[in-house]
């Protein structure tokens, strides 16, 4: 079975609000990729959780295993990226656009995005507002004592 499966049931029962899931490890199971789809799931850019992986090689034989890979996709077109390409050709794709940034329309933020002046409207606003209430009040609090001085020397 499906790992997967147990998680979009559990989804779909209320268990959950959102769902993390791999874009990699699920873009070539059209099955689970249609469910996704039924339920207006999308995969976003966004990264929530970076793990290195590394092909396990004894440290004699990497530099080969590394120079025979390159020369596979160099040459032949074997990768990854191929492979995904090659089984979308015979399978089709999903039922949906299941990527968020090809949705037209959505833009995604996150730290890396820009700030743009509509983003600093509201907090320059709050800035002024602020200095205005700092100045009047202390505009309040040295008028009662210029008036005790005038009248302590009376």
């Amino acid at each position: 079975g499906n790992e997967w499966q147990g998680v979009l049931d559990l989804y779909r029962a209320g268990g959950c609000d959102v769902l993390a899931v791999g874009r990699e490890d699920n873009m070539l199971d059209n099955e689970l990729m249609n469910q996704f789809c039924d339920e207006g799931l999308v995969f976003t850019d966004s990264l929530i959780v970076e793990t290195p992986v590394a092909l396990p090689a004894r440290p004699d034989i990497a530099s080969g295993l590394s120079y025979w890979i390159f020369r596979a996709e160099k040459y032949h077109g074997v990768s990854i990226a191929n492979s995904a390409k090659e089984y979308v050709e015979k399978y089709g794709p999903p039922k949906c656009e299941s990527e968020l940034s090809n949705l037209g329309g959505i833009e995604e933020v996150d730290d890396l995005t820009p700030l743009s002046p509509e983003n600093m409207v509201f907090p320059n606003f709050l800035q002024r507002v602020r200095s205005l209430r700092d100045l009047s009040s202390c505009h309040r609090r040295t008028k009662p004592q210029e008036n005790w001085q005038a009248h302590a020397s009376r």
